[in-house]
């Protein structure tokens, strides 16, 4: 049993083709994250192959620049979400929403992201959906500080349910998030020679606080061999994996125990 925390199947080249794969290899579960509204096509056709892809709306921080883009993007949210609702898709969880200072350090740009990422999480609040976080900094110590403003206004609103996808942090955020009830996404970044201080947050946080994710069609582990992909460009569910063996190391936990604890756990945040 497998199970995919976060991905974008519909953003690959042959989306169909990864998920029968997925699923024939006893794939479980997938996150489908619509980032991007441009694509809701593509994300719908996906979401209509299977129960079992879950969908998942929000607006990526990377879509907000001027103080414009507040106003309109969410305003596109709601209109999103209500459409796929029209056609049976009923959304699940908001995300990945959050905030985004890896190609632009404009403090004006870091507020509007602020400002999205308050409503889409009182648009969660009110109907009681969990929420799913992108945070990107250009180094640890900023990677902590948004992670600390995401968490602040998260506790602020009440949230329950938060997920910290792709999470490169250090130690301390990590255990910070944990003891506040929230979960965090390894994905290939694990596999990176540039990541290796994640050994140490795993060693250090609860396998029931863990969720393992592609980020598909983005970060391919290093560990999988580029054969096994259906495009050798583009990383798929499948490579949870290989993500998922070194996580088993690191924690020197039973490759069973790991994702029967941690697929309880997604179940619970999601449903």
């Amino acid at each position: 049993m497998i199970y995919d925390a976060h991905a974008h199947v519909h953003m690959h080249t042959k989306p169909l083709k990864i998920i029968e794969k997925f699923f024939n290899a006893n794939g479980k579960l997938i996150l489908e994250i619509l980032a991007d509204f441009n694509k809701i096509n593509k994300f719908t056709t996906v979401v209509n192959t299977s129960e079992s892809i879950i969908p998942v709306v929000g607006i990526h921080p990377e879509h907000i620049k001027q103080q414009e883009d507040v106003k309109n993007m969410l305003e596109q949210f709601e209109r999103v979400v209500d459409e796929l609702n029209d056609v049976n898709i009923k959304t699940k969880a908001i995300g990945e929403i959050g905030l985004d200072m890896y190609q632009n350090q404009d403090k004006k740009i870091l507020d509007n992201q602020i400002e999205v990422l308050r409503e889409q999480m009182r648009y969660a609040k009110r109907n009681n959906l969990p929420v799913v976080l992108h945070i990107r900094g250009n180094n640890i110590a900023e990677q902590d500080e948004l992670v600390d403003i995401a968490k602040t206004l998260a506790r602020k609103i009440d949230l329950e349910r938060v997920y910290f996808h792709s999470f490169v942090g250090s130690v301390d955020s990590a255990k910070d998030l944990i003891n506040n009830g929230y979960y965090i996404g390894i994905n290939g970044i694990v596999s990176y020679s540039s990541a290796k201080h994640l050994k140490d947050v795993l060693v250090n946080v609860p396998l029931k606080s863990i969720f393992i994710e592609t980020d598909t069609p983005f970060l391919i582990p290093s560990n999988m061999p580029r054969d096994l992909l259906v495009d050798k460009k583009e990383n798929e569910p499948l490579s949870v994996i290989f993500t998922s063996r070194l996580i088993s190391k690191f924690k020197g936990v039973d490759f069973t125990q790991l994702w029967e604890e941690t697929y309880e756990s997604l179940k619970a945040f999601i449903f």
